[in-house]
């Protein structure tokens, strides 16, 4: 994205452009500005999750002795970092530099929407629904399938179409049941950014490709996933009316429930492309063979 990040440490700015390329841009987003300083108090211990207050304007946050902040009046964030966090690439990226460009981003520019997400033949395939139904276990089925995965929980959607849709999936989090799917990893069992014991697997297909994507050209496919252990085939339906959509009108999880001005116009723009209702179970073939079908009849519909 691009937000224009400084720092008073030429460490943590190399560190940083590592992470997030900067490139030239002129985009709307440009007055984004985010400043690390480093933080030379003897490093505590990173916290796990990170501590936060959030407001409607404001994000502070803490962990060990790192100190971060975002306004969304001013377009501004600003952390202090130890050595400790300077050297975990991972909590850096997820606590730090994700969490304030998040918040400030999601006001004017983006809605962030929960969903794994992936490239399937020319389209891009959104799947949207809470906690626990299975997308990041459906992102690594797409990673098992050589797909190219987007995003595995929240991708964020331009307020204006020219803003196209952005992620920043770099690992899978997996829990132990969702992981014993899959066969021929050595990944072992670790606490995740937010404090929870999971698999951490590498998104292979995102070093693969250029590190800023636009998916803007992509026609997105929208399905809503649900989970039902009564459904013992995964079946792929058409949905005619709008109900499915409330989870993104008025979400209630935290993160995705912030305000955005651009809320309406996103949702208006995804009910009018392809809307589907999958239920999941642990065979991916079928899945992706059902979605292969609907893909075809897209396209003939599209000739």
């Amino acid at each position: 994205m691009p937000i224009k990040f400084s720092s008073d440490n030429e460490n943590i700015y190399r560190t940083i452009c590592q992470i997030y390329p900067q490139k030239p841009s002129h985009s709307s987003t440009e007055n984004v500005h985010v400043l690390i300083n480093h933080n030379s108090k003897k490093s505590k211990k990173l916290e796990l999750p990170a501590r936060f207050h959030v407001s409607d304007k404001l994000l502070v946050g803490c962990s060990g002795n790192n100190y971060f902040c975002a306004d969304r009046v001013s377009q501004r964030g600003q952390a202090f970092i130890c050595e400790k966090m300077l050297d975990n690439e991972y909590l850096l990226r997820h606590q730090v530099l994700n969490t304030i460009c998040f918040f400030i981003l999601t006001e004017k520019y983006f809605l962030p929407v929960h969903a794994s997400s992936f490239v399937f033949n020319g389209f891009l395939v959104l799947c949207l629904g809470e906690s626990g139904v299975g997308k990041s276990t459906l992102a690594m089925a797409a990673l098992k399938h050589n797909l190219q995965v987007v995003s595995e929980d929240v991708c964020f959607i331009g307020t204006k179409a020219s803003l196209g849709i952005q992620a920043d999936c770099r690992e899978i989090h997996l829990l132990a049941d969702s992981y014993s799917f899959f066969d021929g990893d050595n990944n072992k069992i670790a606490l995740t950014h937010n404090g929870k014991s999971k698999y951490i697997v590498k998104n292979s297909s995102f070093y693969n490709s250029d590190r800023v994507i636009d998916y803007s050209f992509l026609e997105p496919i929208i399905i809503f996933i649900r989970r039902s252990d009564s459904h013992k085939t995964i079946s792929i339906e058409p949905i005619s009316n709008n109900e499915h959509f409330s989870s993104i009108l008025s979400p209630k999880e935290k993160g995705f429930n912030l305000r955005s001005e651009g809320r309406m116009l996103v949702v208006k723009r995804l009910k009018g492309k392809p809307c589907f209702k999958a239920y999941i179970n642990s065979d991916f073939s079928e899945f992706f063979n059902n979605l292969k079908k609907i893909q075809d009849d897209l396209v003939c519909t599209v000739q």
